[in-house]
């Protein structure tokens, strides 16, 4: 049997780094559509971070200082 090898790219995204491990978000052919998915998703939580602490006056968290968001390139193997 001949097996069929595809090159993809994944996004992952961890909301918790010392509690939590990561998770994919999506798949994509290329580095560039996951890394493009990868920032859009950041900035959506860093959107949502400001408006959560926009009224924080004394002491506000670092964003993302807990989270990780990373691509990572893996083969998929199919079985004809």
């Amino acid at each position: 049997m001949n097996k069929e090898t595809i090159k993809l790219w994944a996004f992952y995204y961890n909301h918790m780094t010392y509690e939590s491990s990561s998770e994919i978000v999506s798949y994509h052919r290329t580095k560039k559509g996951a890394t493009e998915a990868m920032q859009k998703h950041k900035g959506e939580a860093k959107k949502e971070f400001d408006e959560m602490y926009s009224n924080e006056k004394e002491w506000k968290p670092k964003f993302g200082a807990f989270e990780a968001w990373y691509v990572q390139k893996f083969d998929l193997e199919i079985q004809p």
